[in-house]
């Protein structure tokens, strides 16, 4: 049986999601990433294989502020009672600022005590080495 694959935002209303602002477009947004790029920056983030979801909204619009930027929670967070707030989404890339391997992209965060979370990545599977 061939299965398909659904990407996760056919359907999603990008109008006014995106705020292309001079700020967004010289320290986020990039080029959509290629296979090998996206292959190099998980590599390079320690092997960890980055979410379907982000990897195809990265090829729709790599990286960037956005405006519609509330997401509702259905428990309290540290942020508030009912929601959490996203500035921007990191570029998969490396020569933005606010790319996922820029200035203050991964390795930055780590070495200033946050803790880079994925949603659902997976580290990558190394193979074994044989004696």
């Amino acid at each position: 049986m061939r299965m398909t694959w659904k990407r996760p935002f056919n359907g999603f209303d990008f109008e006014g999601f995106w705020d292309d602002c001079a700020y967004s477009l010289e320290n986020y947004v990039k080029p959509p990433p290629s296979d090998e790029s996206i292959a190099s920056i998980e590599r390079e983030m320690g092997g960890y294989r980055l979410p379907a979801a982000y990897i195809d909204l990265a090829r729709r619009h790599n990286g960037g502020m956005v405006k519609r930027n509330c997401y509702p929670m259905t428990q309290r967070t540290g942020w508030a009672e009912d929601h959490i707030a996203i500035e921007g989404l990191y570029a998969i890339g490396r020569t933005s600022v606010y790319s996922l391997a820029g200035r203050r992209g991964a390795k930055f965060m780590i070495t200033n005590g946050a803790t880079l979370r994925l949603a659902s990545a997976s580290p990558i599977r190394q193979p074994r080495a044989t004696n």
